[in-house]
C-alpha cells in the first residue's frame, strides 16, 4: 500500500471514500440536543413563580463586540504595545483561525479537525458526547444520557444527565505520519457538574463530560493508520463507525480519532455539515422552540406568566444568535469578519435603542414584556442575517 505523508492526503482520501454515514444520525443528535436544552429552560421558566428582568447585554456576541471594544481602547492607549489576539477578542479570533489554516508543512492543523464533527459514543443505548474543534483549536459540544427509569415523585418521566462544555486544544505535534498529539488547555462548563433541578416531570442532573476526562493529553490518528496501532479497549469505541465490512476485518482507520489513552477512549468522526447548513439548522431547531414560547404567550391571562414567556422568546433568540455567531466568527474570511463586527457593533446598539424605547413609551405593567418580545424578534432576525453570510 503506497504510504501518503501528507495529512491533508490522508483525510481527503477518507472524504473521497464516502465516510459520510455518520452524518445524518450526528445532525439529528445535534437537534434533540439543543430541543433538549431549551425545552429544560422553557419548562424551568414555567415553573418558577416571579419574572425575570431582560439583562439586555446578555448575549456572548453582544459581549464579544464589547470586549473587542475595550482592547482596540487599551491598545490606543498604551501606544504601541502588542495587538492582543486573545480566544475572547472577536476579532482575534478570526485572526487566529486564518492563521491557523495556514499549513506550511502539510502537516495536520486544527483546520484540517474544524472539517469533522467528533462522537463519543457506543452504538447502544442513546448516550453520547458530541463536539466540534475550531480553526484556533478552541471546542464546544454535549453530554447526554437518559434513565427513563429512575423515578420519582416530582420526576415520574425519569431522570436525565447533560452538559454543555467548551475549552481548547493547543500544542498539535506531529508524532508519525497517522499520529499527532495535542494538548487540553481548559475545560469549563455552562452549569456546575452536580447541579439538579427538576421541570416538566423530569429530573434533570448535570454532569462532568464523559470521554474527556481523566487526562490532559490526547492523541490523533489519521486514516490509514494501522488498526494494530490502537488497544482493544480503544477500538471498542470506534469499531462499528470504522468498519463497513461483514466480517469486521478493516485493517487500518478509515476516519480521524481521537483517543484518550489514560482513560482507554476512542472517539470517532463524521464529515461536518459546511458552516451554512449547520447555521440553518441551529436557526431551523431554535425556531421550533422560540415558536412553541410564543404560543404559550398568546395563551397565557396573567400578566407575571407573559413576562416570563417573552423573556424565554429572548432567552432562545438569544443562545440562537451565539451559536451561529461562533459560526461566523470560524468561517469567514478576516476582511469579511471585520465588516461584520462593525454592522455587530451597531445592531447592538440600534437592538438596545429599540428596547429603551418600548420602557421610555410604556411605563404599564407589560413594559417588560413588549421590550422582551421586541429584542427577541430583533435577535431572530439577526440570527437569518448571520446565517446568510456563511452561503
Amino acid at each position: 500500500m503506497q504510504k501518503c505523508k501528507n495529512a491533508q492526503d490522508l483525510l481527503q482520501i477518507a472524504r473521497l471514500s464516502g465516510k459520510r454515514r455518520k452524518k445524518r444520525d450526528g445532525i439529528m443528535k445535534k437537534k434533540f440536543i439543543i430541543l433538549t436544552i431549551t425545552g429544560l429552560l422553557f419548562a424551568s421558566l414555567a415553573a418558577c413563580g416571579g419574572s425575570k428582568t431582560l439583562d439586555a447585554s446578555k448575549n456572548t456576541a453582544d459581549q464579544e463586540v464589547q470586549n473587542q471594544d475595550s482592547q482596540e481602547t487599551s491598545d490606543a492607549s498604551q501606544g504601541d504595545m502588542e495587538e492582543n489576539v486573545g480566544s475572547d477578542s472577536m476579532e482575534g479570533s478570526s485572526d487566529s483561525a486564518e492563521n491557523a489554516s495556514e499549513n506550511q508543512s502539510g502537516d495536520l492543523t486544527f483546520a484540517d479537525l474544524a472539517k469533522y464533527s467528533f462522537e463519543f459514543c457506543s452504538g447502544a443505548g442513546g448516550w453520547s458526547t458530541d463536539f466540534e474543534i475550531e480553526k484556533d483549536g478552541s471546542f464546544k459540544g454535549s453530554y447526554h444520557d437518559s434513565d427513563m427509569g429512575d423515578t420519582g415523585d416530582d420526576y415520574e418521566n425519569g431522570t436525565m444527565y447533560l452538559c454543555s462544555f467548551s475549552g481548547k486544544f493547543t500544542d498539535l505535534t506531529k508524532i508519525n505520519d497517522y499520529t499527532y498529539q495535542m494538548k487540553m488547555e481548559n475545560l469549563t462548563y455552562d452549569e456546575t457538574p452536580g447541579k439538579e433541578e427538576i421541570a416538566d416531570g423530569v429530573k434533570y442532573i448535570y454532569t462532568d463530560v464523559y470521554g474527556l476526562e481523566g487526562t490532559d493529553t490526547f492523541k490523533v490518528y489519521l486514516p490509514g493508520a494501522p488498526v494494530r496501532d490502537l488497544s482493544e479497549d480503544v477500538y471498542f469505541w470506534v469499531r462499528w463507525a470504522n468498519d463497513d465490512s461483514e466480517e469486521g476485518t478493516q485493517d487500518t482507520l478509515t476516519i480521524p480519532i481521537i483517543v484518550n489513552e489514560e482513560m482507554g477512549y476512542g472517539i470517532y468522526s463524521y464529515e461536518r455539515q459546511t458552516p451554512y447548513e449547520e447555521a440553518k439548522s441551529i436557526l431551523n431547531t431554535y425556531q421550533a422552540s422560540y415558536d412553541a414560547a410564543v404560543e404559550e404567550l398568546q395563551k397565557a391571562t396573567l400578566q407575571s406568566r407573559m413576562d416570563d414567556y417573552s423573556m424565554q422568546m429572548y432567552d432562545i433568540s438569544d443562545s440562537c444568535l451565539n451559536e451561529i455567531w461562533n459560526l461566523v466568527k470560524y468561517n469567514t474570511s478576516e476582511e469579511k469578519f471585520n465588516e461584520i463586527l462593525a454592522e455587530q457593533r451597531k445592531w447592538i446598539a440600534d437592538k438596545e435603542a429599540a428596547g429603551n424605547e418600548i420602557l421610555e413609551q410604556n411605563d404599564g405593567s407589560s413594559a417588560q414584556m413588549d421590550r422582551s418580545q421586541i429584542m427577541a424578534e430583533l435577535t431572530m432576525e439577526r440570527c437569518e442575517e448571520l446565517a446568510d453570510y456563511l452561503k
